[in-house]
């Protein structure tokens, strides 16, 4: 499984793409961003299965790059993982086509069962 990460906090990004490697050896991390522009551009070059995406980043915010993703490349399952528990969000981001939404602070093995559900 292809898997680009995007999240402003670079130690969390390093964080999560060593326990996931870690983890399954199915998963490559084939990029990560740190803004949702980058998110877009980096999507359209590493032909990615998943894109795991924080809600709050510069230039796009998360719910817009998943609008973006789910038009231009509609093959690619996204999960929101944010901070941001509140139900207006988890709705916005379902609306605009993400497949998952998990809080921070849920136990990683929830997020390893929601990439397995792809």
């Amino acid at each position: 499984m292809r898997i680009i990460l995007a999240d402003d906090h670079n130690i969390f990004r390093e964080g999560l793409w060593a326990l996931l490697e870690s983890r399954d050896k199915s998963i490559e991390i084939v990029g990560e961003a740190a803004d949702g522009l980058e998110v877009l551009a980096l999507a359209a070059k590493a032909n990615p299965d998943v894109v795991i995406l924080d809600i709050y980043m510069p230039g796009l915010d998360g719910l817009e790059v998943t609008k973006q993703l789910r038009e231009r490349f509609p093959g690619i399952k996204i999960i929101i993982l944010s901070s941001y528990p509140d139900k207006m969000y988890v709705k916005e981001a379902l609306k605009h086509g993400a497949m998952g939404f998990i809080t921070k602070d849920a136990v990683f093995e929830e997020l390893i069962i929601a990439l397995k559900a792809f």
